[in-house]
């Protein structure tokens, strides 16, 4: 037996319709505003952060270089021709905040200059690669450098810590700063 719904019900369907489709948008938006935040935003890139990779990525190119070398490091007046291979990014050589002309921002310390990497001690403190001003060590980056060291990571410093050149004076290296204007 088929029921037929009375006077008025329609009104009262069509307002149940209503409030039903009400309580689904509340409920999404609800839903919206629980899962956005838990959704990752694009953020432009620190430019530090783009630099402490490059400087990452060009130490794991020397220790690529070394691994294929018998565990000799390159060369330092030379190193980036000789790692070329292994980074195959010339644009890594160039820091952005690099203000000078110079195609290589970095440097490579001359007391590790040829020198197998088993007669390095302490080789997580042993600076290899570092930001540089023509072979001097700059100060780029908050007023601080990206420094690689010999075990294969890289680091932000205020300062260089120790000194990888061997000064004609013999006094230490300053590190040139360049946000001073």
């Amino acid at each position: 037996m088929l029921v037929r719904p009375g006077p008025g019900s329609a009104a009262r369907l069509r307002r149940w319709r209503l409030l039903d489709a009400l309580i689904v948008i509340i409920l999404l938006f609800v839903l919206a505003g629980l899962l956005f935040p838990a959704i990752p935003r694009p953020h432009p890139h620190v430019p530090g952060d783009v630099a402490l990779r490059n400087t990452k990525n060009l130490i794991l190119g020397v220790l690529m270089y070394a691994q294929d070398y018998d565990g000799y490091l390159p060369c330092a007046a030379s190193w980036p021709d000789q790692i070329d291979p292994y980074v195959k990014n010339r644009a890594l050589y160039k820091a952005h905040a690099d203000p000078t002309d110079q195609p290589v921002s970095y440097a490579m310390a001359a007391r590790y200059s040829v020198v197998n990497l088993a007669d390095i001690p302490n080789r997580e403190s042993a600076v290899v690669l570092y930001e540089a001003e023509y072979g001097r060590p700059a100060a780029w980056h908050n007023g601080g450098l990206h420094v690689a060291f010999a075990d294969g990571h890289a680091k932000w410093y205020p300062s260089l810590p120790g000194d990888p050149m061997q000064s004609p004076t013999g006094k230490d290296n300053s590190v040139a700063d360049r946000n001073r204007h």
